[in-house]
């Protein structure tokens, strides 16, 4: 009889043990959801994406965990660098046209033809930075 009381007693004992361990990590469990904080792993997906243009950031339209939809506008880059890189490109333009008329009456048929490719490749390189300028300036406002 005496040994059934010890076995009797081990198995309270183990029982409480087990019951005890469970109720402490129950507690944890719900103090760690009390204060908002849990413990696991997350996974995400990373989306490189590339501006057309370089520049400072103005304005960030995102918050960490905010769904986006083709088409918003996630932030606002200055654009003084696109502004002045059309400037540019339309006094080279001036200055290449400028050259041209200056020299088209000379006798140096290479100056001249030097002259008309410069002015070429200026009005090429002014119409590009305008079409980058008006399509920056129309993807902005269209939202």
């Amino acid at each position: 009889m005496n040994k059934n009381l010890i076995t009797g007693g081990i198995k309270i004992t183990l029982g409480l043990c087990i019951l005890g361990v469970i109720v402490y990590g129950g507690y944890k469990f719900y103090k760690n959801l009390d204060d908002g904080s849990l413990i696991g792993a997350v996974e995400t997906t990373v989306y490189a994406n590339m501006s057309e243009s370089t520049g400072k950031i103005e304005k960030l339209n995102v918050e960490p965990g905010m769904s986006l939809k083709k088409g918003d506008i996630i932030a606002v880059v200055d654009d003084t660098n696109l502004n002045f890189l059309l400037t540019q490109a339309e006094a080279n333009l001036i200055k290449s046209q400028e050259a041209l008329v200056g020299i088209s009456g000379s006798a140096d048929t290479n100056a001249v033809k030097s002259a008309i490719s410069a002015t070429k490749i200026s009005k090429t390189a002014y119409e590009n930075s305008k079409l980058l300028y008006e399509k920056a300036k129309m993807d902005y406002d269209k939202n």
